[in-house]
C-alpha cells in the first residue's frame, strides 16, 4: 500500500511539474491567440465533460491536468475560507509575493461575497485536505494565466471546482502580482458561477467570461488587464454578442454596472438556471425598467466616445485607454449600398460629405436589435439599404444638413444614431462657425486640415507649424476658402513628408501681421 501511494504522488508531483507541456499538448494548435491564453477554463470543461474529443494517447494527461496537484505548502486567507497551495522552490514557486497575494485572496472574497452578495463556492468535502476552498499556484509556462476546474457534480449542472493560477506572468501581458490578482479575481467567480448557479459553460462561455473578465475590474480597478483585449470587440463590433468569446466584451457588464448596479449584475445570474444568457440579461433589464436593445443602443455610444473622442467625465471611466473604433470604410454620400448585419450588433457607418468646401465626418451607429432572431441563431442576419445624403431627401434627419434612408423588411428591429465630427448630431456646429482647426484631431486619412484665420483681403496666408521640440517643420503659403473663411492644408511638412502623430503649435501671420496661433493633435494611421 505505501509503494502505491509513493508512486501516486510521484505520478501527481510530475503532472504538478509539467502542467505547461500537458496543457500545450491538449490546447490546439490554432490556439495561440492573446485571447485563448487569457483562461483555461473552457478546456478544463471540455477535457471533463468531453474526454473522446481528444486522442487516445493523451488519456492519462488528460487525467494528470484535472487531478489536483501535489504542492509542498500552503496557506489560509485571512478570512478562514480559502486555502493557497504552493511550492517555496523548484519550478512552481510563485515568482510573485506569496503574502500580497494572499492580502489579493481576502480582497476577492471581500468584493465578490461580502460586497456583491454572491454565494460563497461550494464544499469540495474534504478535497484538497480540508473544506476550505482550494487554490493551487503552479507554472503553467505561457499557456493560461489560470483556470478553474470542475471536479465532481453534486447536483444537476452543478460542480464543486477548485482554482489554479500560473506561477510566473513573465510572459503575459500584464505581469506579476498584478496579475496574479486579476486572475484570482476572474477564476474564483467562475467557481460561484458553476457552483452555485448552473454550468452551461460550454454553450454560452462568452457571458461567463464577460462576466469575470468583468469582475477584474471590479475588484482590482488599479490593474486594467481588461484592456489588452478590447480591440478584438473594437474592430468588429457588428457580430452578435454571442459569437465572442467574451474577454473583449468585458465592458459590456462595466457598462451595465456604471449605469444600474452590481444587483442587477448579480440577478442575471440568479436568472440563468431557467433561461439562456441572453435572455436572462433581457430580463434583469426589464425588470429594472429597460431591455436589451434599448441598452446595446446606448452602449453604441459609450463605444463611440473613447480613445481620441473621449469625453471628460462622461461614458467610461477609461475610455482614453481603450482601442480606436474601426468605422466603415467612408460610403459614397448620396449611393445607396446593399449590407447585411448580425442580430444584436452595433455596426458604425462613415461617409465624408464635403459641404461649402469644408467635409464633415458623418457616422451612422445601426443598431440592430432583433432580439429574436438572435435567441434562435447568433449567426441571423438581415440585409439593408443604407444610403447617406448631402440634403434633406432621405426619410431620416441627421441635422439640417443631412439625412439618411434605411429601407429594411422590419423597421421595428433597427435604431439608428449620427455623430457629426466626433459629436452628436444635435450637437453639431457648422465647421466655419468654430473658432479652432478642425478635424481635431487630425487623422492622416482626412484630406484637408482648415485653420480659423485673422481677417485677409487676400486668397492666401503665411502658416508655420512647430512640433514639440520647437522646431519649424512647415513653413509657408496656404490657400483660403473665401466662403468659409477658412485656410486649409494637406498636411504635407517642408520636407515633403507626411505629418506624424503627435501634438503641434501653428501660427497664421496676415498681410498685416496680424496673428492666429493655437495647437492641434495628429494621428497617423
Amino acid at each position: 500500500m505505501k509503494l502505491i501511494i509513493t508512486l501516486f504522488m510521484m505520478i501527481s508531483l510530475d503532472f504538478a511539474q509539467n502542467h505547461a507541456e500537458i496543457l500545450k499538448n491538449l490546447k490546439s494548435e490554432k490556439d495561440t491567440s492573446l485571447l485563448s491564453r487569457k483562461c483555461g477554463t473552457s478546456l478544463m470543461m471540455e477535457i471533463k465533460l468531453h474526454p473522446e474529443k481528444f486522442e487516445k494517447k493523451l488519456e492519462n494527461e488528460i487525467k494528470g491536468i484535472l487531478s489536483r496537484p501535489n504542492l509542498s505548502t500552503s496557506q489560509i486567507s485571512a478570512n478562514g475560507k480559502i486555502r493557497v497551495h504552493y511550492d517555496i522552490s523548484g519550478t512552481n514557486a510563485p515568482n510573485y509575493n506569496i503574502d500580497e497575494f494572499m492580502l489579493s485572496v481576502d480582497s476577492v472574497y471581500q468584493t465578490e461575497i461580502e460586497n456583491y452578495g454572491y454565494p460563497f463556492p461550494p464544499s469540495d468535502n474534504g478535497e484538497g485536505g480540508d473544506n476550505l476552498y482550494d487554490v493551487y499556484i503552479v507554472n503553467l509556462g505561457s499557456q493560461y494565466y489560470g483556470y478553474t476546474t470542475p471536479e465532481s457534480e453534486f447536483e444537476t449542472n452543478k460542480w464543486t471546482t477548485f482554482v489554479t493560477i500560473n506561477s510566473n506572468y513573465d510572459n503575459f501581458p500584464t505581469a506579476g502580482i498584478n496579475a496574479a490578482k486579476v486572475t484570482f479575481a476572474h477564476e474564483f467567480h467562475h467557481a460561484i458561477q458553476i457552483g452555485n448557479y448552473i454550468n452551461k459553460y460550454s454553450t454560452e462561455s462568452f457571458y461567463y467570461e464577460i462576466t469575470s473578465t468583468a469582475m477584474e475590474e471590479f475588484v482590482f480597478p488599479q490593474v486594467n488587464d481588461y484592456w489588452n483585449y478590447l480591440d478584438s470587440y473594437f474592430r468588429n463590433t457588428n457580430l452578435t454578442f454571442s459569437l465572442y468569446s467574451g474577454y473583449e466584451l468585458s465592458i459590456w457588464n462595466i457598462y451595465l454596472e456604471k449605469k444600474f448596479n452590481q444587483n442587477l449584475l448579480k440577478r442575471i445570474w440568479e436568472l440563468m438556471p431557467n433561461y439562456s444568457a441572453l435572455e436572462s440579461i433581457n430580463i434583469a433589464l426589464e425588470e429594472n425598467g429597460s431591455n436589451f436593445g434599448t441598452e446595446l443602443y446606448d452602449f453604441g455610444e459609450w463605444i463611440f466616445f473613447t480613445n481620441y473622442r473621449t469625453k471628460e467625465n462622461e461614458y467610461f471611466t477609461d475610455a482614453i485607454n481603450y482601442p480606436k473604433l474601426k468605422l466603415s470604410s467612408p460610403l459614397t454620400e448620396n449611393y445607396t449600398y446593399q449590407l447585411d448585419v448580425h442580430s444584436l450588433a452595433n455596426s458604425y457607418y462613415l461617409s465624408k460629405i464635403n459641404q461649402n468646401g469644408i467635409t464633415d465626418s458623418v457616422v451612422l451607429q445601426i443598431s440592430n436589435i432583433d432580439f429574436a432572431s438572435a435567441l434562435i441563431s447568433p449567426f441571423a442576419t438581415t440585409d439593408i439599404s443604407l444610403a447617406i445624403y448631402n440634403s434633406q431627401q432621405g426619410e431620416f434627419k441627421i441635422n439640417d444638413l443631412y439625412s439618411y434612408d434605411l429601407t429594411v423588411e422590419n423597421e421595428s428591429n433597427f435604431i439608428g444614431k449620427s455623430f457629426i465630427n466626433n459629436e452628436l448630431s444635435e450637437n453639431y456646429i457648422p465647421q466655419y462657425y468654430v473658432d479652432y482647426v478642425y478635424p481635431q484631431p487630425f487623422h492622416t486619412s482626412d484630406m484637408l486640415l482648415f485653420f480659423p484665420i485673422p481677417q485677409t483681403e487676400l486668397n492666401e496666408i503665411h502658416l508655420q507649424i512647430i512640433d514639440i521640440s520647437f522646431s519649424k517643420v512647415f513653413d509657408g503659403k496656404i490657400l483660403i476658402n473665401k466662403t468659409t473663411n477658412r485656410a486649409f492644408w494637406d498636411g504635407i511638412l517642408s520636407n515633403g513628408k507626411r505629418i506624424p502623430s503627435g501634438v503641434f503649435l501653428y501660427v497664421l501671420v496676415n498681410e498685416n501681421n496680424d496673428v492666429k496661433k493655437g495647437k492641434f493633435a495628429v494621428i497617423n494611421e
